[in-house]
């Protein structure tokens, strides 16, 4: 696949573009080859390309460098057709803010680096000096996330990081712009300063920060006495007050939910087959249904043999 190198000329981020073609084209840009000669503003006959990759959005501003190569249109399956596609910018400057080189002038003779991006005014933005096995981001304005470590402050340039610990141990730093030296060159590379840097954020493991400076050791640098003033008398109680007017608390259970009737009432009969009755599986006797009494004058059949007892109470007539 081949590349061409391209200058860019404009960047499609809304509808006021006049090559803009619905929100599939916003990181699109117009581009001239290096060796063209343009005219500004003229973006409508310019060649319009779309970024190659979709997930991570890098886009350039004018003047930058890009690569041009040919990629599959929307409708490849049934057209075949390819369409230009950029990746980029390219490295010149070696520097975060903008890797422009410029050839023309708007109408205010500077150079045209677009509607309100002026990458003058941030020439003093330095990149990050790194370190072995760092991956950093680093955005135009002086933001940057290091996903860096613990290093041997003996073997490279010495970081406030890195005098414990061991060498290996994780940290993330996030920093929010950084301090602006206008006597150094803006191509010499920094490290992060906790204290000069505008705001940051060290996700530390087993690191100590040195030379930390906080704002302040008290609640004045949260801007106002928040502590003071929203605290009050605390009301202390003796232990006897406490339970003379203390009052415990009645537990009261509900009954337990009576079981539905049809849960009752169990139709035994129904278990049997057709033509069957109801029978007892235990020891009936034939008078289970009498009742004695004293009335009665019952006597024992005559073949009866009295068992053996000394009481000799079963010869008496019952009553």
């Amino acid at each position: 696949m081949d590349y061409t190198p391209a200058r860019v000329q404009s960047v499609i981020y809304d509808e006021s573009h006049p090559q803009y073609g619905g929100e599939a084209t916003i990181g699109s840009i117009t581009y001239t080859l290096i060796d063209q000669t343009i005219v500004y503003n003229d973006f409508l006959k310019q060649t319009r390309a779309k970024p190659q990759t979709y997930n991570i959005s890098h886009y350039p501003v004018p003047q930058e460098i890009v690569l041009i190569t040919g990629c599959p249109k929307d409708d490849f399956l049934d057209s075949g057709k390819f369409e230009a596609c950029y990746i980029g910018p390219i490295n010149i400057f070696n520097n975060p803010s903008s890797n422009g080189i410029p050839t023309i002038l708007d109408e205010n003779g500077e150079y045209y680096e677009g509607n309100y991006f002026i990458g003058d005014r941030l020439s003093k933005i330095r990149p990050l000096r790194p370190y072995e096995g760092d991956i950093t981001f680093e955005g135009r304005y002086g933001q940057s996330i290091r996903f860096g470590s613990t290093i041997d402050n003996t073997k490279a340039e010495p970081n406030s990081w890195s005098n414990t610990g061991k060498i290996g141990d994780p940290i993330v730093i996030i920093s929010n712009g950084q301090k602006i030296d206008f006597d150094e060159d803006s191509t010499k590379l920094i490290i992060e300063d906790i204290n000069e840097d505008p705001s940051s954020i060290y996700l530390c493991s087993n690191q100590q920060i040195s030379n930390f400076k906080p704002a302040s050791t008290y609640d004045a640098s949260y801007g106002k006495d928040i502590f003071t003033n929203n605290q009050g008398e605390e009301i202390n109680h003796s232990n006897n007050d406490m339970e003379s007017n203390m009052e415990e608390d009645i537990s009261l259970n509900t009954a337990d939910p009576l079981p539905a009737n049809e849960l009752i009432k169990t139709e035994e009969l129904a278990q049997l087959s057709s033509g069957e009755t109801e029978v007892t599986h235990y020891d009936n006797s034939p008078t289970e249904e009498q009742a004695i009494t004293t009335d009665n004058n019952d006597n024992l059949s005559s073949n009866y043999e009295v068992p053996n007892s000394q009481s000799g109470n079963l010869n008496q007539e019952l009553g």
